[in-house]
């Protein structure tokens, strides 16, 4: 078995192994993944969290099983906390993103590839303690304004479960990638007057999941929608305070910081 860790920026991930197809996520510099199948220029790969989806050859680089296992499966990560910063090699500057991976970062520098990289931004390496509130708040607001992309997870572009998702990774929390899926983890609360800083909520639309958000109160949430933003939510569900009505039912908070 080989795995494969990212060497770019941000890489697509796609439906299928075509620069055209859909894309349906994104893996961030650091990140790894299983390799399931090689094509000439496309890999089918399984990510961290299992979703599944082509990715080119040319934006990672392969990792043996013995490697991911000494170097790169460690349960507890070192994150780039910088919106945009950059490591330095000898030879270039290599532009990180906020939530890329710094593996075996000692404080100073970071490994990939065999290569020390020099890294002097701010790091976050979340613990899998219960986070503090405040801090859920603090990453989930650094995401603000950012635009809605489908498929992405990164500062430039992000989508619902894209942000729920990054803000959960950054504190401790490896959530799927789908709505479904992160429906299904996590604790009911009963009612929406009993949630806490980080909560997520649910909606629907004619009984089917459709959005996603995370709660900053029992009054508050931030979440994906045109783009990161914060909206008044009551047992009804997200008002919208310019149209004076209701743009999402709310179906149920669920509990994954426990």
């Amino acid at each position: 078995m080989h795995f494969g860790v990212v060497t770019v920026s941000c890489t697509p991930l796609r439906l299928t192994p075509a620069h055209q197809a859909e894309m349906t996520s994104q893996l961030l510099y650091g990140e790894v993944f299983t390799i399931i199948s090689q094509e000439k220029d496309w890999c089918f790969i399984e990510t961290e969290t299992g979703f599944e989806a082509y990715i080119q050859n040319n934006h990672f680089t392969k990792v043996s099983q013995a490697d991911y296992k000494q170097h790169y499966s460690a349960p507890q990560k070192t994150y780039c906390f910088d919106v945009l910063s950059s490591a330095i090699t000898n030879r270039e500057h290599i532009p990180l993103l906020l939530g890329s991976v710094l593996h075996q970062f000692d404080g100073l520098s970071y490994k990939l590839e065999g290569k020390k990289i020099i890294f002097n931004g701010q790091v976050i390496s979340p613990s899998t303690d219960h986070p503090e509130p405040i801090f859920i708040q603090k990453t989930a607001f650094k995401y603000l304004n950012t635009p809605y992309l489908y498929g992405g997870r990164s500062i430039f572009g992000i989508d619902t479960t894209g942000f729920v998702q990054m803000v959960c990774k950054l504190n401790g929390v490896n959530l799927p990638r789908t709505i479904q899926q992160q429906f299904a983890v996590g604790k009911q609360v009963q009612l929406l007057a009993e949630a806490k800083m980080g909560d997520l909520a649910f909606f629907e639309r004619n009984g089917e999941l459709s959005h996603v958000g995370i709660l900053i109160s029992d009054t508050e949430i931030i979440h994906c929608e045109e783009r990161v933003k914060v909206s008044s939510i009551d047992s009804h569900g997200i008002f919208n305070s310019t149209t004076k009505q209701y743009s999402h039912q709310l179906r149920m908070v669920k509990r994954v910081f426990l």
